[in-house]
């Protein structure tokens, strides 16, 4: 149950972090997955669930701001 919960923060606010970098917000994510013990191996091996959801989730902000902004090249 313990493992699970950690994790899953890790995918979280490892997420958080990739999309928040991406658009150049800064995020202090790091603070987080120590509060959950988040350790490198956890970080490593879901790295690709987290890389897969930043992606998805900037693929659709990035749609959102070109459907506000009507230009038609970021839809």
């Amino acid at each position: 149950q313990k493992e699970s919960k950690i994790v899953r923060e890790t995918e979280a606010d490892a997420t958080a972090f990739v999309v928040c970098r991406h658009f150049g917000v800064h995020a202090d994510t790091a603070d987080y997955l120590l509060l959950y013990d988040a350790t490198p191996e956890v970080l490593l091996a879901r790295m690709e669930t987290i890389r897969d959801t930043a992606a998805a989730i900037i693929a659709a902000i990035e749609q959102e701001i070109g459907t506000l902004s009507g230009d038609p090249d970021n839809v």
